[in-house]
């Protein structure tokens, strides 16, 4: 874990690019999807 000004994030370290590239796809569609998500529930 790392502190940023935006909280704590894991860190992912490799030496493989192609991986590292394929995680953050796969974060980025989580990210938007969870969005997407949030974004339709009614709000209270």
């Amino acid at each position: 874990m790392v502190t940023t000004p935006d909280g704590e994030r894991e860190v992912l370290i490799t030496k493989d690019q192609e991986f590292a590239d394929r995680v953050a796809a796969l974060v980025g569609e989580a990210v938007t999807k969870h969005t997407a998500a949030a974004a339709a529930k009614p709000q209270a």
